[in-house]
């Protein structure tokens, strides 16, 4: 549970295809529930954003070691950011389906964490303005 009514899900080595087949699950299963309210019967429906990274293609021998804290951070702030841009692209959509962000590339590992901190801030606000 990542908080309120949202769960995130990491599904590693996953392909687009992969988590279509997963969400399109998940999503068949929740129209399966029913809850009984006050109110009476109510259908269980869910929006769901997507995001994934690409593979990462780093010369292993030449990666600072230990590769600083800050990148892995910043790379799942990033990606937990374009996922939920998506979540409410689908709300919006009317919800009960998915959406998929762009893929995101894995930041220089290369950079010192501020510059990391300060390369992500200005990309989400590039990309919200859009």
């Amino acid at each position: 549970r990542y908080g309120g009514d949202e769960f995130v899900v990491i599904l590693p080595r996953t392909s687009q295809e992969g988590a279509t087949i997963f969400c399109n699950r998940v999503l068949r299963e929740l129209e399966r529930q029913e809850l009984t309210g006050p109110a009476g019967p109510c259908k269980v429906r869910s929006s769901i954003g997507l995001a994934t990274l690409m593979p990462h293609e780093f010369d292993m021998n030449t990666l600072p070691r230990p590769i600083p804290n800050a990148f892995f951070q910043n790379a799942l702030r990033w990606v937990f950011s374009r996922a939920d841009r998506q979540v409410y692209i689908s709300k919006r959509s009317g919800g009960n389906g998915f959406h998929f962000s762009d893929q995101t590339e894995w930041p220089d590992p290369q950079q010192p964490a501020e510059a990391l901190d300060s390369s992500l801030s200005a990309t989400l606000l590039s990309r919200e303005e859009k």
